[in-house]
């Protein structure tokens, strides 16, 4: 194992201006906002510092990538359009 500390860490947060005041509360952090890069940061005393990432807006039923190739291929198949030549080739 290497000796290299932690020294900075980042922790999502959808409001992060207010999670900063919380943690700050609550652990006694120094919080520090810094509007030019949107960032919020933390420096605990006797350990490591870090930022609070803002999370981007959730996209709710997302399928993966894979999911979605394989429904449009299945959709295809069924309603006897051109599937496609990958799948022609393994079904023969």
């Amino acid at each position: 194992m290497s000796n290299h500390p932690i020294v900075h860490i980042e922790i999502p947060a959808k409001k992060a201006e207010e999670a900063g005041k919380f943690y700050g509360d609550l652990f006694g952090w120094k919080i520090e906002a810094d509007p030019m890069y949107n960032y919020v940061q933390f420096q605990a005393e006797g350990g490591p510092g870090g930022g609070f990432a803002r999370l981007r807006r959730e996209r709710r039923h997302r399928r993966r990538p894979c999911q979605s190739r394989i429904a449009r291929w299945q959709d295809r198949v069924s309603q006897n359009r051109n599937p496609p030549r990958r799948l022609v080739r393994h079904l023969h």
